[in-house]
């Protein structure tokens, strides 16, 4: 048997790869390297995990909770083609959907300024 590369080949070998303190020291361990600017190859797959693990909001335990936040504060969120943010309810139609996407984005991008997590320019 080949040794593993990472560790998160040896979490999966054992077969611990959903243990709580796992989970909780992936999201913490991602949002350090990414912190630190880190290339580690290891970082994509964390990375990818961390954000399925996030999709999952019923199976968030307190400490991952704390763990996720600082990810979140760290990790470039997936690009979307078209820039902006999306809504979680039925689009009933194209033009709708571009309308509620805008209005999403605005919301959101209000809430980031309030928190001070980003300065919007200013127009003239």
């Amino acid at each position: 048997m080949p040794l593993p590369e990472a560790p998160l080949d040896v979490i999966i070998t054992i077969g611990e790869i959903d243990h709580p303190m796992v989970t909780d020291a992936a999201a913490w361990i991602a949002a350090a390297l990414w912190k630190a600017g880190s290339r580690e190859p290891w970082l994509r797959r964390a990375t990818e995990w961390c954000w399925a693990t996030l999709k999952r909001p019923d199976e968030l335990s307190g400490y991952l909770l704390k763990f996720a936040l600082a990810f979140l504060d760290q990790v470039p969120e997936p690009a979307r083609a078209d820039g902006g943010w999306t809504f979680d309810w039925l689009g009933w139609s194209p033009g709708q959907s571009v309308e509620w996407r805008g209005l999403v984005t605005l919301q959101a991008l209000e809430t980031l300024t309030a928190h001070g997590r980003i300065t919007l320019p200013r127009a003239v």
